[in-house]
């Protein structure tokens, strides 16, 4: 499933937008389920897996933010946390979990493509293709 989240008040991270404020997503009071949340705002796309990003100077949603909320979902790691690269330069670092990616842009802030157009094109590029970002340039 991917979060598609357009910017809007409080909803551009997985943590906090995705299951706050207008998200897709509500907890149920178990602390441990999801029920959806009919009066969201933004798009939800159902897929195979979730991919989160942040950019790495976003102080609105920050990687710390991001990395806590994916952490105590408690995933198993499947590819530790390495650098990516978008042409000859890190574009930034990427983990994978079970059913998550997450990947951070290198000098982006929250608007991430705008900060970083074409890193953010090797990025998504990248999981479009069901690949995860190029570990060498």
């Amino acid at each position: 499933m991917v979060c598609a989240s357009i910017n809007g008040p409080g909803c551009s991270s997985l943590g906090y937008g995705a299951f706050e404020e207008l998200g897709p997503f509500r907890v149920n009071s178990d602390g441990k389920t999801l029920f959806h949340n009919k009066y969201a705002w933004n798009e939800v796309l159902i897929l195979d897996d979730v991919f989160s990003y942040s950019g790495d100077t976003d102080a609105k949603a920050p990687v710390t933010s991001s990395r806590y909320a994916i952490n105590t979902l408690k995933l198993p790691i499947q590819v530790a946390w390495y650098p990516w690269y978008s042409g000859n330069e890190v574009g930034g670092y990427v983990v994978g979990y079970k059913g998550v990616t997450f990947v951070t842009v290198r000098g982006a802030g929250h608007s991430v493509p705008s900060w970083q157009p074409a890193r953010s094109l090797t990025m998504i590029l990248s999981f479009l293709s069901g690949s995860l970002p190029p570990d060498s340039p």
